[in-house]
């Protein structure tokens, strides 16, 4: 995650703002193209959970997997063949261009097409490994390949053509190899008998009704989460677009530091929900969103409170300061929202209920075609962020009544103040104390230092105001003593 962070400025700098307004549009489209995901890849993570706490036979585990594997690639592909063949269209009837010549973005948006496929087939195998509860070998696979896909795009960028053909190229590449080493470990891992691994239409037609469910609320889902960059991307140039597309990557990455919380614990969610366990479902979900809040509101606050000195440290481009600090500061509103949210979506799809999470996207989508149709002529691109902010904190309030207060009984305003509002205020205000302090006129390194001054304090003052942080601070602490009065 840090190495994909650290790496925006290289490709805002060798490709350009324009340029790099493709790989937003990127993820636009492969965004829209979730929306076929027909609830495959969250069935089969839901279903090889379940079957791992019902002790089922390697058999029906490969089946599972073998059958899941062969919807999503079949899916992949004709998803791949069709952005490959809308390229012409897609470059001149949806894009604004003005530097960037047109054959080089169509070639571009074709080579999207072909990466589309891999990273496409790389979700279902993730998916498999972390409903196995393999999220160690899953992290490995990923952190080598990403190392490698990140680094690679710089070298060829920096070495051989600043280009977005070049970056699409060495991205299809990277993604192609990256894919089957992820296939492999699913593949290799000892609950999974590989011999009897059989395509079956009866192992698809049992998980039926929650994949639809899944797939109605990815439609709503991407309705949301897309609303803005379909509106913008017809309102503002390509290189505004491109400012914007850094500024959600940046403020994104904050959601990162809870994706592994949540990775580790929605497997066990299903598993004790299956098992009618609720004393360690409470437990579980309470942890999980206290923690969560904690790794994504800490560092949320202080990059929003010192995104232009973040970004001028960093980027070391005064274009992308000027264009992207207010950007990044407001859209870390919505991202760190989002980011705590998928704790109660979690609960409600590991009871396989899918329909609290529906409501908050639908009511989502209506907010954010409310703000962006008031906002969006007046203040372009800044109008996303804000629409974003909006929409996440109602889909929190709708999670509390329709998801948190029938799962867990009494346990919704626990959440929201105690796993939600305490930690929330307090990295804000410590963040925004530890700015006041930092001059405006101290010198980068004094700049810098004060940065990572206020990260820490942020950071331990927020641990403190989390019970569960507190709670592993301390036994911790004890299990040191404890080794050292052995040892003496």
């Amino acid at each position: 995650m840090f190495l994909g962070v650290a790496i925006l400025p290289l490709y805002v700098r060798f490709l350009g703002a324009e340029a790099y307004g493709l790989v937003g549009l990127y993820a636009t489209l492969a965004v829209i193209c979730s929306l076929f995901d027909a609830g495959i890849s969250a069935s089969l993570g839901r279903e090889l959970a379940r079957a791992n706490a019902g002790d089922a036979p390697g058999r029906q585990i490969a089946e599972l997997v073998r059958t899941a594997e062969v919807l999503y690639v079949a899916i992949g592909l004709v998803l791949g063949a069709l952005i490959a063949a809308a390229a012409p269209l897609i470059v001149t009837k949806w894009l604004n261009l003005k530097t960037l010549s047109a054959d080089d973005a169509i070639r571009a948006v074709r080579l999207m097409g072909i990466y589309f496929v891999f990273q496409w087939s790389m979700g279902i195998y993730a998916a498999g490994l972390s409903g196995l509860q393999k999220q160690v070998e899953l992290n490995i696979v990923n952190s080598i390949g990403s190392t490698f896909r990140a680094v690679g795009a710089v070298v060829v960028l920096w070495k051989i053509s600043p280009t977005a053909v070049a970056f699409y190229c060495w991205q299809v590449v990277a993604t192609a190899l990256y894919t089957v080493a992820i296939r492999e470990v699913l593949w290799r891992d000892r609950g999974i008998n590989r011999n009897d691994a059989a395509f079956k239409w009866t192992v698809a037609s049992q998980v039926r009704g929650f994949a639809g469910g899944i797939t109605l609320l990815s439609m709503l889902s991407v309705m949301v989460s897309q609303l803005d960059k379909v509106v913008l991307t017809r309102l503002v140039s390509l290189e505004s677009f491109g400012y914007y597309s850094f500024a959600t990557s940046v403020a994104g990455a904050v959601t990162f530091f809870g994706q592994s919380i949540l990775t580790a614990t929605y497997p066990a969610m299903i598993e004790a929900f299956s098992r009618r366990d609720e004393a360690r479902l409470t437990y579980l979900f309470h942890r999980a969103a206290q923690l969560v809040s904690l790794t994504i509101f800490a560092p949320a606050a202080v990059l929003c409170a010192f995104a232009p000195i973040v970004l001028r440290l960093w980027a070391r481009d005064p274009a992308t300061v000027a264009n992207a600090s207010t950007l990044v500061s407001a859209c870390l509103a919505g991202a760190a929202l989002n980011g705590v949210a998928v704790i109660p979506y979690s609960l409600s799809l590991a009871a396989g209920r899918v329909r609290p999470a529906m409501m908050a996207a639908a009511s989502g989508a209506l907010i954010y075609a409310a703000v962006l149709a008031f906002l969006a002529p007046r203040f372009g691109v800044l109008s996303g962020a804000v629409g974003s902010a909006f929409v996440n904190l109602a889909g929190l309030l709708v999670y509390a009544r329709w998801a948190v207060k029938p799962l867990l009984p009494g346990h919704a305003r626990r959440w929201l103040v105690t796993d939600l509002l305490v930690p929330l205020s307090t990295a804000g205000a410590v963040a925004s104390l530890a700015r006041a302090a930092v001059s405006p006129s101290a010198s980068q390194h004094g700049q810098a230092a004060g940065l990572f001054l206020a990260s820490f304090v942020t950071l331990v003052c927020t641990a403190l105001a989390t019970p569960a942080a507190r709670h592993e601070v301390a036994s911790r602490m004890q299990a040191l003593r404890s080794r050292s009065t052995r040892l003496f």
